[in-house]
């Protein structure tokens, strides 16, 4: 994702999602939401899915499975269309985490499994490294 067409409103909110990833989910969760608004307005799917993905990682670190998965599911769909492999990679990595924590391992390898066929195919090696 290109972040230098973004104004400074919105780069900063993107920096809060980095920063206060483990720390603060709540304000993650809410500077998340405000992005994905940028984006539905903007009609910009690779930053709707940056949201989601945040959206759903803040909720697995706040124990709620269900929210989480529905966030990446969303994500992984927006990631997808806007070719942003990376954020896809993390998704896949999220919930293969979620399913093995699940005792979904089947869900797991597959998910994993994704993530390592976009390592493979666009040499993420930092996304290989977390896999």
């Amino acid at each position: 994702m290109n972040r230098s067409q973004y104004p400074d409103e919105i780069n900063n909110l993107i920096n809060v999602c980095n920063e206060e990833r483990f720390a603060n989910p709540d304000k993650v969760i809410d500077s998340s939401e405000k992005l994905h608004s940028y984006a539905d307005e903007h009609s910009d799917t690779a930053l709707a899915g940056f949201a989601d993905f945040y959206i759903g990682d803040a909720f697995f670190t706040k124990c709620n499975s269900a929210e989480c998965m529905r966030y990446i599911n969303a994500a992984i769909k927006e990631l997808y269309s806007a070719s942003e492999w990376q954020q896809l990679g993390e998704c896949y990595n999220l919930f293969g985490i979620l399913c093995e924590h699940q005792g979904n391992f089947s869900g797991a390898i597959d998910s994993y499994s994704e993530a390592i066929n976009l390592i493979d195919r666009y040499q993420l090696n930092v996304l290989g490294a977390m896999v």
